[in-house]
C-alpha cells in the first residue's frame, strides 16, 4: 500500500515539475499543445515499460520468496516472514523479540515498541526487554526520554541495577532534565 502511494506521489511530483518547468513556454503553446504533451507522457511511460520491463513474465508470489533461508532475504522480507509466523504462533516470545529488533533496525520505533510490549505481556519481562521498550519509546520521541520511558528505565534498573543501556539512557534523562551530576554518576557506573 505504501509503495503504491509512494509511486503515486512520485508521478504527481513529476507532472507538477514538468508543468512548472514548462510554464515559460505556455504562452508559445496552444492549449492543444499542452493536452498533446499530457497525452504523450503516459504513452512514453508505457513504451519504456514494454522496453525495459518484463510484462510477459509471470508474477513472483511472496510465499516462495519468503521460503528462502533467512540469510538470503532482505530485511523487509525477514519482517514479513516473522509477521506471518507470529500470526500462526502469537505466543512465540522469541519471534516477537526478533520482530522488535528488526523494526528498530528499520527505524520503526513505534512498531518496535508494540512488539516489545507483546514480549513483556507474554512473560518476557527482564531488564533487557524492558530497556528495549524504553529505547523504542525514546526513538519515537527522537531522542527525548519522556516520562513513560523513564518509568520503564527505572523498572529495568530495579530488575538489574547494572543494565548498561538502562544506565546510559537514565543518565540521558537526567541530563535532559538538567541534573548533570546525577547523569555523571550513572554514566560512571555505566563505564
Amino acid at each position: 500500500m505504501f509503495e503504491s502511494l509512494f509511486w503515486l506521489v512520485l508521478v504527481a511530483m513529476a507532472v507538477a515539475t514538468t508543468a512548472i518547468c514548462s510554464k515559460p513556454y505556455w504562452s508559445l503553446w496552444s492549449k492543444w499543445g499542452l493536452v498533446g504533451l499530457a497525452a504523450i507522457l503516459p504513452v512514453v511511460a508505457i513504451l519504456l515499460y514494454l522496453w525495459l520491463g518484463a510484462p510477459t513474465e509471470p508474477d513472483y508470489p511472496l510465499a516462495p520468496r519468503l521460503a528462502k533461508p533467512l540469510e538470503t532475504l532482505p530485511p523487509a522480507a525477514i519482517v514479513a516472514r516473522l509477521e506471518a509466523q507470529l500470526r500462526v504462533r502469537p505466543d512465540d516470545i522469541k519471534g516477537w523479540q526478533l520482530l522488535a529488533q528488526a523494526r528498530m533496525a528499520q527505524n520503526k520505533p513505534a512498531q518496535a515498541a508494540d512488539a516489545w510490549r507483546q514480549v513483556i505481556a507474554l512473560g518476557g519481562e527482564n531488564s533487557e526487554n524492558v530497556t528495549a521498550l524504553a529505547i523504542a519509546l525514546i526513538g519515537m520521541e527522537e531522542g527525548f526520554v519522556n516520562a513513560a520511558a523513564k518509568s520503564l528505565l527505572t523498572r529495568a534498573l530495579n530488575l538489574n541495577p547494572n543494565q548498561a543501556a538502562a544506565l546510559y539512557f537514565m543518565g540521558l534523562a537526567h541530563q535532559q532534565e538538567g541534573d548533570i551530576e546525577a547523569a555523571k554518576t550513572l554514566w560512571q557506573k555505566y563505564r
